[in-house]
């Protein structure tokens, strides 16, 4: 329903500004835990999602619906 506001709001402002801050965020708490850098991704990547999803979510919940 906000599919495009979705991947405009991720493009523009979370792949500038806060992609770095989350994976630096993840790695720090996974990384003492011994996972391989490859699963840390994979691991901050599903976060990424479930962010997206929430928005997702709270939008709809809301009954928020942007037009294009």
């Amino acid at each position: 329903m906000n599919s495009i506001f979705i991947y405009l709001f991720f493009e523009i402002v979370v792949h500038r500004w806060l992609y770095d801050y989350s994976n630096t965020i993840v790695t720090g708490i996974l990384s003492p835990a011994g996972l391989p850098q490859g699963a840390v991704m994979i691991i901050a990547a599903l976060v990424l999602f479930m962010l997206q999803w929430y928005l997702c979510y709270w939008l709809y919940k809301k009954k928020i619906f942007f037009k294009v």
